[in-house]
């Protein structure tokens, strides 16, 4: 980034406390000194005074200071740097810097592939007001809801049958057991809420759980003319063999 920009962002953050004098600019000493740095044509310690501003705690100069150093140019180009002030940035909100650390996380750039991660960053900036993050997340609920569909499908082709229980534990997962009434394998399947309007649930990653149980107790509970039969799936313990081979198999069939 070219110096021109950043001294820019630095004069409009000059002028802020005049529009809100209740909230002082952080680090305007900072912002001043570097302005006067500038008009002398010092651009090192222009860029020294941002520095310290944003160390200050000025959130835009920090984003600006991480492009600065992502894209070179006036500053030779420091990865370890950006992503700082990267951080710092998105800690204190700024929706650029949360979309380019989500997107960063999405795809393994400078920082590791991390899901999860992205996620959270990307609905942060989509919070924000960011119409990046909305369009990535948008298609990332797309490609969800279609591993979504895969997965369900698939641990059903594999013999599972959708669980029947009231136990709470499984109250937020779509659950598939191997065989009912038997000892096996139960299998969770989270991922968008179905009829959701685009809420952060529907951003998550779809993930596959795979778990054993060792005992299943049927219940009968009557009331008046009706009756209602559930399972309780009690002593869970690690997967079996087969159903450690099975969720493998539907993790790589969907993409997972």
């Amino acid at each position: 980034m070219k110096f021109a920009a950043l001294f820019a962002a630095g004069a409009l953050l000059a002028a802020a406390p005049v529009a809100r004098a209740q909230e002082p600019t952080p680090g305007a000493q900072y912002i001043a000194a570097a302005q006067e740095a500038a008009k002398a044509g010092n651009k090192d310690e222009a860029f020294r005074q941002m520095e310290l501003a944003a160390k200050a705690g000025n959130v835009l100069v920090a984003y600006f200071l991480g492009r600065a150093y992502e894209q070179g140019g006036d500053v030779p180009q420091d990865e370890t740097k950006a992503l700082a002030y990267y951080s710092q940035a998105a800690k204190g909100g700024h929706m650029d810097a949360e979309y380019r650390l989500g997107m960063r996380h999405l795809k393994g750039e400078g920082l590791p592939r991390d899901r999860e991660k992205a996620i959270d960053y990307l609905v942060s900036a989509d919070r924000h007001g960011s119409m990046q993050a909305d369009a990535e997340l948008r298609t990332i609920a797309q490609a969800e809801d279609q591993k979504l569909s895969c997965a369900k499908d698939a641990v059903a082709r594999l013999g599972y049958e959708r669980a029947r229980t009231t136990t709470a534990m499984f109250a937020d997962a779509n659950e598939f057991v191997r065989s009912t009434g038997r000892g096996g394998d139960f299998v969770s399947v989270y991922g968008p809420t179905d009829g959701s309007l685009l809420p952060t649930s529907r951003y998550r990653a779809v993930r596959l759980l795979v778990e054993g149980y060792r005992t299943v107790r049927e219940q009968k509970v009557s009331g008046g003319s009706s009756s209602v039969t559930f399972y309780e799936y009690e002593d869970r313990g690690d997967p079996s063999a087969q159903g450690a081979k099975d969720a493998e198999f539907v993790r790589k069939a969907c993409g997972l």
